[in-house]
């Protein structure tokens, strides 16, 4: 554990070990209790790269590496037929930007020689057509200049003991030497065919890739796929369904990533040092919908009092697609940075201690569908402010559910609820306006320390 998640780890210990001994209090008086002020949350970096109107240029210039880049010549190459199908031997041509043909001589190039491109020090882009499903040995070994790069994927079969890793196109043997023959000139990797599958340690350490484009065919990411891409500026992953173990790990410039409602799980650690992260878009918080529900495990967190010191400096933004029915307990355990929180209609409940410690959040969306809300799961929440759960369906409040939520002014319930439970605003300073009308029952400490409402215990 670096030295920086063991510092927030101590701070968080610090703050949650002196708001429960103030829980742990039993005083009869009615001396409102206070925490000292939060300080200051530095958003300057709360934005993703949506606004950031150079960087968007900057990729979508990367993107339209391959526009208008026609067929090179035919007569540019050396090539074989048989059975119909087309093997591009040898090229001669002196461009620094080629796209070979997907046919050739009236036949589909499916494969292409060994060293095609080997030591060609002026090629900058080069467009390689899905209809090629063998690439030859050092394939583009010495090319110093690439810049872009379209490849198609072949689907490797279960158990082979060659997989693919990029380097090999560039004459390494090993994954581990990607980062020393991937040329540092390439920074927008497109791929291409009808592989479903990135194999594991496919793009490992390839620092400087600034842009990867995956087919919409790829459902899955590789144990350690991506590990080490620091560079990584943009991915599309919302076609995916499962991503493996480290597949992003110290991918540390996305700023954000944004999966889709297909996705089913996330192994550990797949995000694990994705320092940069500031928005986050998910169908469940955690590995899965059922297993490891709570987010700091895709960061690296075996356990989930542990989350803190794992998670995303500025990661204040996070989006829960439509299709999660719940959050779990300890979901975004003392996720201390989140600001903003997008939950769909459809959760039915949240957990105990969902977001406790989650000191800077100030936005979250109620559903429409919520009945429940579990023990302690606003603990700590001391940005929010007002909070509105007139269209929701819920019923029940857990114990201490809003405890120390100390900037909450303003509550409106809705008519199912009936009880507040013990301390449930225990710890509310500020809280000036709540709606009781439909409420008949009210515990023992629900409003401790809140001074306009404790003559309600």
């Amino acid at each position: 554990m670096t030295i920086k998640k063991i510092a927030v780890l101590l701070l968080a210990v610090v703050i949650c070990a002196s708001v429960l001994a103030s829980c742990g209090n039993k005083r009869e008086d009615t001396a409102a209790e206070t925490l000292a002020p939060l300080a200051p949350l530095d958003l300057t970096k709360r934005n993703d790269y949506t606004a950031d109107e150079q960087t968007v240029a900057y990729l979508a210039e990367l993107e339209d590496s391959f526009f208008a880049v026609y067929d090179s010549p035919v007569g540019d190459f050396e090539y074989t037929v048989e059975n119909g199908t087309c093997t591009v031997t040898k090229y001669n041509g002196v461009s620094t930007t080629v796209r070979i043909p997907d046919t050739i001589a009236g036949a589909s190039v499916t494969a292409l020689g060994d060293e095609l491109f080997a030591d060609d020090e002026i090629l900058q882009v080069l467009y390689i057509p899905d209809s090629v499903t063998t690439l030859g040995k050092n394939l583009l070994r010495g090319c110093t200049a690439l810049k872009a790069l379209h490849l198609p994927l072949t689907q490797t079969e279960d158990g082979a003991e060659n997989t693919f890793f990029i380097g090999s196109l560039f004459g390494a043997e090993r994954y581990e030497d990607n980062p020393r023959d991937v040329p540092a000139t390439l920074k927008y990797l497109e791929l291409g065919g009808s592989c479903t599958s990135l194999d594991e340690f496919a793009l490992f350490e390839c620092r400087r890739l600034e842009l990867v484009k995956l087919p919409e065919s790829l459902k899955h990411l590789g144990d350690f796929s991506l590990f080490g891409c620091e560079s990584l500026l943009s991915v599309n992953v919302d076609s995916l369904t499962s991503v493996g173990e480290y597949a992003l790990s110290e991918c540390r410039a996305l700023t954000v990533l944004r999966f889709g409602k297909e996705l089913t799980t996330i192994e550990i650690a797949a995000l694990e040092g994705c320092s940069a992260i500031r928005n986050l878009t998910l169908p469940f918080l955690g590995g899965s919908a059922e297993s490891n529900t709570y987010l700091g495990y895709i960061f690296g967190a075996k356990v989930f009092d542990l989350s803190a010191g794992y998670y995303p400096q500025y990661l204040t933004q996070i989006e829960i697609l439509p299709g999660c029915e719940k959050i779990d307990d300890y979901a975004l355990y003392e996720c201390h940075m989140l600001t903003t929180l997008k939950l769909p209609d459809a959760v039915k409940s949240i957990g105990a201690r969902a977001f406790s410690g989650c000191l800077y959040l100030s936005e979250v969306s109620l559903p429409r569908d919520l009945t429940t809300v579990g023990d302690a799961a606003f603990f700590g929440c001391r940005s929010l402010t007002a909070l509105d759960f007139s269209a929701t369906k819920l019923n029940e409040l857990g114990v201490n559910t809003f405890y120390f939520c100390d900037g909450l002014t303003a509550v409106v319930l809705p008519d199912t609820l009936t009880t507040l439970p013990s301390s449930s605003f225990a710890g509310c300073v500020k809280l000036a306006s709540i709606n009781l009308e439909s409420v008949t029952k009210i515990d023992k400490n629900a409003f401790h320390g809140c001074p306009a409402f404790e003559d309600r215990d």
